[in-house]
């Protein structure tokens, strides 16, 4: 039966192909989407090079005890928010989108968003900040209570970024991918020098907390700059202005 689909698709006649014509929209498509690959790629491998920079710094400095501890903590408080993130951000992507190419307002859907994301992932996280330590306790035994300590100064950072990331590619579809890459430069740049400096007067919990209030300071500023070109893109479309965006 598979085979028989295949050769009825392969013998329907053939699009003819208008050399000129699909060269000159190739073209004009490079033009018009070339952000993408200029800024789109460089923010994702700062992201990834961010993410992976500080369990590889903190074996340079400090015990790998404690640098077990600290991936064991990120892990499990990676794997739940991930999932979550990862369903939202699907959602808001395919909605936003829409909205986008439609000419509807996107801030109010970005903000309600917001709201709904803090309300999701505010209790479970509050939870580990005051008995992180505890849980882990409980779950893996005494060995691992130093995991849940560093989960619990995590949380606050775990946090914001639950709430911002899902919502980042507002950056893609109004045509404002450079803010992206700008923020996560600056975001990776800072996390390098918070350990390689930290670690000269501080012991390890303390760069942990120093890198936990700095990551959430920074992802507030980037759920903070989402809510600003957000609204400014709706009120260039209300003006009737010309607006970049990804239709």
């Amino acid at each position: 039966m598979g085979g028989a689909i295949l050769v009825k698709r392969f013998s329907r006649p053939k699009i003819s192909f208008k050399f000129g014509e699909d060269i000159h929209q190739m073209v004009a498509l490079a033009k018009k989407y070339k952000d993408f690959p200029l800024f789109a790629s460089w923010s994702a491998g700062l992201n990834t090079l961010g993410r992976h920079l500080p369990p590889i710094m903190l074996t340079w400095y400090y015990q790998p005890e404690m640098v077990g501890y600290y991936a064991l903590g990120m892990r499990l408080l990676n794997i739940p928010l991930n999932l979550m993130s990862l369903s939202v951000g699907q959602v808001f992507f395919q909605q936003i989108s829409k909205y986008v190419k439609n000419g509807i307002p996107v801030f109010p859907f970005l903000r309600s968003t917001a709201f709904k994301l803090t309300a999701l992932g505010f209790p479970g996280l509050l939870l580990i900040y005051f008995f992180g330590a505890n849980i882990f306790q409980l779950i893996f035994g005494s060995n691992w209570a130093s995991a849940g300590e560093i989960a619990s100064i995590l949380s606050p950072y775990f946090l914001v970024r639950f709430v911002a990331s899902p919502l980042s590619p507002i950056f893609s579809l109004i045509g404002k991918q450079y803010v992206s890459l700008i923020w996560q430069f600056i975001y990776t740049s800072m996390t390098f020098a918070i350990i390689f400096f930290g670690n000269i007067y501080f012991d390890f919990y303390g760069v942990i907390w120093i890198y936990s209030i700095f990551s959430a300071v920074m992802f507030s500023v980037f759920l903070y700059l989402e809510m600003i070109f957000a609204k400014m893109f709706d009120k260039g479309m209300q003006a009737g202005g010309k607006t970049e965006r990804f239709n």
